[in-house]
């Protein structure tokens, strides 16, 4: 049995077709998945900001500030009064005295991975994630829910 070089041809597309059909169908298939898994993670953010619009604006207006631009690490204090004798002009510092439920709005970042706890002695001492750094400065206030 002798195949022709028209049903050879005919074959070796539909093998190709295929193939470029189930590459293709999952590569959309992958960025509409990162689409919806970037639109979730955005309405996340915006679900928790809208919980502290204050101090994601200062956070970011820290961020916007030419010394703090590569720093990631903040401090959490009661109070302006308390002395912090290993401080430096570097450090970004938030104060109770001055955020409602600081603590809470902190510990709420922590768990939904936005920041992490370093603290290395008695002080709250956090470090900001990059893509936490990136919701912040990019943060308008606009669009986010009313709780």
């Amino acid at each position: 049995m002798q195949i022709s070089s028209d049903t050879l041809l005919a074959y070796l597309a539909g093998i190709l077709t295929a193939t470029s059909g189930a590459y293709l169908a999952d590569k959309y298939t992958d960025r509409r998945r990162e689409k919806e898994l970037k639109a979730k993670a955005d309405d996340e953010f915006r679900q928790i900001a809208a919980r502290m619009p204050n101090l994601i604006k200062k956070m970011q207006s820290d961020l916007a500030k030419p010394e703090f631009r590569m720093i990631r690490s903040f401090f959490v204090l009661p109070n302006r009064n308390v002395v912090f004798g290993f401080g430096s002009k570097k450090d970004i510092i938030y104060y109770e005295s001055e955020h409602e439920d600081l603590m809470h709005a902190v510990r709420l970042l922590e768990d939904n991975g936005y920041i992490t706890n370093v603290a290395d002695t008695n002080t709250p001492r956090y470090w900001m994630t990059e893509h936490f750094v990136k919701y912040v400065r990019e943060f308008d206030g606009a669009n986010i829910p009313q709780i």
